[in-house]
Protein backbone atom coordinates (compact mmCIF):
# COMPACT_ATOMS: atom_id res chain seq x y z
CA UNK A 1 0.00 0.00 0.00
CA UNK A 2 1.64 3.81 -1.09
CA UNK A 3 2.19 5.75 1.86
CA UNK A 4 0.38 9.20 1.39
CA UNK A 5 2.53 11.94 1.48
CA UNK A 6 3.44 14.29 4.08
CA UNK A 7 5.05 17.70 4.50
CA UNK A 8 8.26 18.22 6.29
CA UNK A 9 10.17 20.91 7.54
CA UNK A 10 13.42 21.76 5.94
CA UNK A 11 15.72 23.48 8.58
CA UNK A 12 18.19 24.92 6.05
CA UNK A 13 15.43 26.84 4.20
CA UNK A 14 12.85 27.08 6.79
CA UNK A 15 9.88 26.14 4.96
CA UNK A 16 7.65 23.35 4.45
CA UNK A 17 7.90 20.43 1.85
CA UNK A 18 7.01 18.05 0.16
CA UNK A 19 7.70 15.12 -2.72
CA UNK A 20 4.93 15.66 -4.97
CA UNK A 21 6.71 17.60 -7.90
CA UNK A 22 7.54 16.32 -11.11
CA UNK A 23 9.59 12.91 -11.40
CA UNK A 24 13.47 13.28 -11.58
CA UNK A 25 15.68 11.67 -14.15
CA UNK A 26 18.27 11.18 -12.25
CA UNK A 27 16.52 9.91 -8.83
CA UNK A 28 13.55 8.53 -10.15
CA UNK A 29 11.58 10.56 -6.94
CA UNK A 30 9.32 13.39 -7.39
CA UNK A 31 11.05 16.47 -6.37
CA UNK A 32 10.42 18.34 -3.70
CA UNK A 33 7.46 21.35 -3.64
CA UNK A 34 7.48 24.13 -0.97
CA UNK A 35 4.19 24.12 0.30
CA UNK A 36 2.39 27.29 0.92
CA UNK A 37 -1.64 28.75 2.31
CA UNK A 38 -4.39 29.74 -0.22
CA UNK A 39 -2.91 33.22 -0.69
CA UNK A 40 0.29 31.85 -2.06
CA UNK A 41 2.58 32.41 1.54
CA UNK A 42 4.64 29.68 2.54
CA UNK A 43 2.92 27.41 5.62
CA UNK A 44 4.77 28.41 9.12
CA UNK A 45 6.67 26.92 11.57
CA UNK A 46 4.08 24.45 13.34
CA UNK A 47 0.98 25.11 11.55
CA UNK A 48 -0.04 21.41 11.09
CA UNK A 49 -3.82 22.36 9.73
CA UNK A 50 -1.66 24.36 7.17
CA UNK A 51 0.63 21.48 6.14
CA UNK A 52 -2.20 18.97 5.59
CA UNK A 53 -4.61 21.31 4.08
CA UNK A 54 -1.31 22.51 1.30
CA UNK A 55 -1.12 18.67 0.93
CA UNK A 56 -4.10 18.52 -0.15
CA UNK A 57 -4.77 20.72 -2.57
CA UNK A 58 -1.21 19.58 -4.57
CA UNK A 59 -2.79 16.14 -4.43
CA UNK A 60 -6.63 17.57 -6.03
CA UNK A 61 -4.01 19.54 -8.68
CA UNK A 62 -2.47 16.31 -9.40
CA UNK A 63 -5.18 14.44 -9.74
CA UNK A 64 -7.11 17.22 -11.76
CA UNK A 65 -4.45 17.51 -14.19
CA UNK A 66 -4.21 13.65 -14.43
CA UNK A 67 -8.06 13.42 -15.33
CA UNK A 68 -7.37 16.13 -18.27
CA UNK A 69 -4.81 13.91 -19.95
CA UNK A 70 -7.13 11.20 -19.35
CA UNK A 71 -9.15 11.80 -22.45
CA UNK A 72 -11.58 14.08 -24.35
CA UNK A 73 -14.06 15.75 -22.86
CA UNK A 74 -17.92 15.26 -23.30
CA UNK A 75 -17.84 18.77 -25.50
CA UNK A 76 -15.09 17.35 -27.58
CA UNK A 77 -16.81 14.16 -28.07
CA UNK A 78 -20.46 15.66 -28.90
CA UNK A 79 -18.44 17.94 -31.67
CA UNK A 80 -17.13 14.65 -32.82
CA UNK A 81 -19.87 13.61 -33.39
CA UNK A 82 -21.68 16.01 -35.12
CA UNK A 83 -19.04 16.34 -37.57
CA UNK A 84 -19.25 12.80 -38.18
CA UNK A 85 -23.15 12.87 -39.07
CA UNK A 86 -22.01 16.55 -41.06
CA UNK A 87 -19.58 14.78 -43.09
CA UNK A 88 -21.98 11.31 -43.78
CA UNK A 89 -24.51 13.38 -44.84
CA UNK A 90 -26.82 12.14 -42.52
CA UNK A 91 -28.80 14.04 -39.67
CA UNK A 92 -28.46 13.12 -35.84
CA UNK A 93 -32.16 11.93 -35.15
CA UNK A 94 -33.77 11.63 -31.05
CA UNK A 95 -36.05 9.01 -29.87
CA UNK A 96 -38.97 11.69 -30.57
CA UNK A 97 -38.04 12.65 -34.18
CA UNK A 98 -37.93 9.29 -35.28
CA UNK A 99 -41.43 8.57 -33.42
CA UNK A 100 -42.87 12.06 -35.24
CA UNK A 101 -41.58 11.10 -38.44
CA UNK A 102 -43.15 7.87 -38.61
CA UNK A 103 -46.62 9.09 -37.70
CA UNK A 104 -46.61 7.06 -34.74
Amino acid sequence: MARRPTGYWDERSKRYYVRLGEYSEKTGKRRALMLKNPDGKPVAFGDAQGVAAAVQRLLAAIDEAERRRGGPTVGQLSRGFLAWHKAHGSRPSTICGCCLSSGG
